[in-house]
């Protein structure tokens, strides 16, 4: 028996998971794998939070401060639980083991403290959805945190205190990290208050945090079973249901693994050490996923940058760097939206002919051509589904249109698709350019833009497409950029005068060569 009389001069040993010590490199795979897991899935989490201004509601910033407690207490038991399993160090100084104990258990304090705060959110979200910003605000938020915050450190600052006191027989802990319980039954003797207290930090943690969780739902579910609609009772028991997962991945591990360590007697060490783990890695790893599938929000903002990632890649796999700088320039410059039409055209894929969708470009902005032009070239060769962009004038396009209007060669239709065609070639001529474009087809779409679908009335209305087509043998060809081969001023005229006639939604302008589009639409 090693008596040590004053424990700043003890060095612990960890033993890893006891009879399981020839197993600890195949052991190390599932950790390392939940360790990444951890790293990636919260890390994504915050960025998302920290980066788009929709995820800083108060919703959110509670979510954001659960992913930086998980964090904590993984980055406190991992890394030194690899070293162990990988390079057999597991020597730990007294102070760190302490240091270390402090991390994972306040980490623990603080993140029911959040859930807390959170079954606080979803009450006041569903029982007072009107006053939700005033009752929740920002500053209450931040002060929710700093509680959380003092709760952990008031309640486990004790714990290593305590155990300073004491003098310890044995060195090797049988566990991967400094566990409370388990420095605890190192001392030889005088442990009872530190028996007694952590257990009155686990009651007072884990009872009165879920009493006061339980009430908070016992709040939600009687004003959600006083609603009339059963649509509306679906989706307020929705918004909870991702803390709901939360709490149960929370709670039920940390309860089990306090239970077992303290009247488990016959339940084999490494039962009691797997567990341990399990309580504070599972609920780190899962939260993230949880969230991620059941909110929306995240799902969306987590595909969007997954496709804007992909596009950068595309971008610089299709273009020179002196395109990457002009597309930089671009983008800082202006504000565009781009999408698809629900409309193919045929275009010029090599010898062959290709059949792809169109892309729409709308701004808020006056359009700069020279730059629109640039992004004609550019997106044809990235995205191999469009082989014709146009430009849509008029207001930025909220809603780009999901469906067309039914056409046919009918005596309406064509005497709409007449006048306008007519109106654009007078101008042309009256302009005196005329002879400076080879040619200059008026296109009659069945597009119906700015149209609502709430209202649940079919679309009714087409959009006129002006094609500017400058060539020498019809083979290859350019459009004529406005302000270059063609006056602003003539192309504006065209777009007033088309937009008079009934019928007409939006007036788009062809920016593509030949190839990818052809000359013509068909």
């Amino acid at each position: 028996m090693l008596i040590l009389n004053h424990s700043s001069f003890v060095t612990f040993t960890l033993m890893g998971i006891p009879g399981l010590e020839s197993q600890h490199l195949w052991l190390s795979v599932p950790f390392f794998s939940m360790f990444l897991t951890i790293l990636i899935g919260n890390g994504s989490i915050l960025f998302l939070v920290a980066t788009e201004p929709t995820l800083h509601s108060q919703m959110y910033l509670l979510l954001a401060l659960l992913m930086v407690a998980d964090l904590i207490s993984t980055l406190a038991v991992v890394p030194k639980l690899l070293c162990l399993f990988w390079f057999n160090d597991g020597d730990i100084a007294v102070n760190a083991c302490f240091t270390q104990m402090f991390f994972i258990h306040g980490s623990s304090v603080i993140r029911s403290a959040l859930l807390v705060s959170m079954a606080f959110d979803r009450f006041v979200a569903i029982c007072e959805p009107l006053r939700y910003n005033i009752i929740l605000s920002h500053s209450l938020v931040g002060l929710l945190g700093l509680l959380a915050l003092a709760k952990g450190v008031i309640l486990v600052l004790p714990m290593p205190l305590l155990l300073q006191r004491l003098t310890f027989c044995h060195t090797a802990i049988p566990h991967t990290y400094c566990d409370h319980m388990a420095v605890v039954k190192m001392a030889c003797n005088h442990t009872r208050p530190n028996c007694v207290y952590g257990l009155f930090v686990i009651l007072l943690v884990v009872g009165l945090d879920l009493l006061l969780i339980g009430f908070s739902y016992a709040l939600i579910l009687q004003t959600v079973v006083r609603l009339s609609s059963r649509d509306a009772t679906c989706k307020a028991l929705n918004t909870c249901s991702a803390h709901l997962f939360v709490i149960l991945v929370t709670y039920v591990p940390a309860l089990f693994s306090s239970i077992t360590h303290r009247i488990g007697h016959n339940i084999p060490p490494h039962a009691h050490v797997l567990l341990a783990n399990l309580y504070l890695l599972l609920p780190s790893m899962l939260n993230p996923i949880i969230y991620g599938i059941k909110m929306k929000e995240i799902r969306g903002k987590m595909t969007k940058c997954l496709y804007r990632r992909m596009a950068q890649n595309r971008v610089k796999a299709c273009t020179t760097e002196e395109d990457q700088e002009k597309l930089m320039q671009i983008t800082s410059l202006h504000s565009r939206n781009a999408f698809l039409l629900p409309i193919k055209t045929v275009g010029v894929q090599g010898d062959c002919r290709s059949y792809s969708y169109v892309c729409g470009i709308s701004s808020k902005d006056e359009p700069d051509w020279e730059s629109l032009i640039f992004l004609a070239r550019l997106i044809p060769r990235m995205c191999h589904n469009v082989n014709r962009v146009v430009y849509i004038f008029g207001p930025p396009v909220k809603e780009p249109p999901t469906d067309v209007t039914p056409t046919f060669l009918t005596t309406g239709v064509l005497s709409t698709l007449r006048q306008a065609d007519f109106e654009a070639h007078n101008i042309l001529r009256e302009s005196g350019y005329a002879g400076k474009i080879s040619q200059m087809p008026v296109i009659l779409t069945p597009l119906h833009f700015d149209w609502d679908p709430l209202q649940k009335q079919p679309s009714c209305q087409r959009s006129v497409v002006i094609r500017t087509f400058i060539t020498s043998d019809f083979m290859t060809g350019i459009p004529a950029t406005p302000g270059n081969e063609i006056p602003v001023e003539v192309v504006l005229k065209m777009v007033t005068e088309i937009k008079k006639i009934p019928g007409i939604s939006r007036i788009m302008y062809d920016l593509t060569s030949k190839p990818p589009g052809t000359t013509e639409w068909e």
